[in-house]
């Protein structure tokens, strides 16, 4: 700038003004940068690298989804079940409750490595009580999945299980002696 009156100054010149300084500007403008950046991170950023983290630790996951062949279903009507029961395991584990219950890396891992699924038959409902007693001791998430009683099958009966999603390493500990279906 010159010393030349004609030339206007384009910051006027207060000194009780704070935003005259540059270097106010400056600490102000990065302070403001700084909390947004550390909110959108904390509340976005961190959380997904925390469940991705927690997914690598947890390794790989699968659901066994064990059906009741004492009730003797169709095919169509075990599919039906079978899907229930996975839908009741990925909204299940989805609720903030099971994720702290299971830890939030099943879930993910089970996301990023496929959704595995092994369907598998249980002789009978003494088998799948069994199954459900060794599975809540290695704290495996139990889905159970009772019908409605609309179709083919009596109001009540337990006809899939789905045990999971879990370690593949715990799945088969409990359901390893099954047979699939």
């Amino acid at each position: 700038m010159s010393d030349d009156p004609a030339v206007p100054l384009l910051v006027p010149s207060n000194p009780s003004n704070v935003f005259n300084n540059p270097y106010n500007v400056g600490l102000l403008g990065g302070s403001i940068v700084g909390v947004l950046s550390g909110y959108v991170f904390s509340r976005h950023f961190y959380p997904l690298v925390r469940r991705v983290f927690s997914a690598v630790y947890t390794g790989h996951t699968k659901l066994a989804l064990v059906v009741n062949a004492d009730l003797h279903m169709s095919k169509g009507k075990i599919a039906s079940q079978c899907s229930h029961a996975s839908v009741m395991a990925y909204k299940r584990m989805r609720s903030p409750l099971q994720s702290v219950r299971y830890g939030s890396g099943l879930l993910t891992s089970w996301d990023l490595n496929g959704q595995a699924k092994v369907v598998l038959r249980a002789e009978n409902l003494q088998v799948m009580k069994k199954l459900e007693q060794m599975a809540r001791e290695k704290n495996i998430p139990v889905h159970k999945v009772h019908d409605a009683g609309r179709t083919e099958i009596p109001e009540g009966s337990l006809t899939v299980m789905g045990l999971g999603p879990a370690p593949i390493f715990l799945i088969d500990q409990v359901t390893g002696h099954l047979r699939l279906l």
